[in-house]
């Protein structure tokens, strides 16, 4: 029994360890605000990188007038230069977003509740025009009935090879 109470013990310090790690990932943070026109399908909760490593996350997005603010959270210890570019970009097939950072050379630091107005989206699949993609797959169709129409002459270019043959090898035994 005193084993199970022990074993009960290590677990609960365990799951109360990971918590307060949990919490103070979320507390040594500091919010950036982006304003954009566009964000395709970027949701609460997706990643902001830089160079590919993620640093923060989306933490809200809303509609205020004309414009689409977009609040993340981004960790103390990473520090983001002034005049640096905010990207809205697709990064899977699958239309998942992330807001990747790039930095400029300046010297000076944004502080918890900047906003942001210098950044940029890139349209995904998201933002596929239907129109387009039919037009798409009827140039896809015809291009392939070319091709069967190619393999098809390429046959008969065999057939008469192959009767020339015939007739050349009939001509030289007589």
């Amino acid at each position: 029994m005193k084993r199970y109470e022990r074993l009960v013990k290590i677990l609960i310090a365990t799951l109360t360890i990971c918590m307060a790690i949990f919490i103070y990932q979320d507390w040594n943070t500091y919010i950036l605000s982006l304003s954009m026109d566009n964000i395709g399908a970027l949701a609460k909760g997706d990643k902001v990188t830089i160079r590919g490593v993620k640093v923060g996350k989306v933490d809200d997005i809303s509609y205020i007038g004309n414009d689409i603010i977009v609040n993340l959270q981004i960790r103390n210890n990473i520090k983001v230069p002034k005049n640096s570019i905010f990207k809205c970009q697709p990064y899977s097939i699958m239309g998942d977003r992330n807001i990747e950072i790039n930095f400029s050379n300046n010297t000076l630091f944004l502080q918890d509740g900047d906003t942001i107005y210098n950044n940029s989206f890139t349209p995904g699949l998201e933002s596929f025009d239907v129109k387009s993609g039919l037009e798409i797959l009827q140039t896809a169709t015809k291009i392939s009935k070319i091709i069967e129409d190619i393999d098809s002459i390429k046959v008969v270019i065999d057939k008469v090879q192959k009767a020339k043959l015939s007739i050349d090898s009939v001509s030289s035994h007589k």
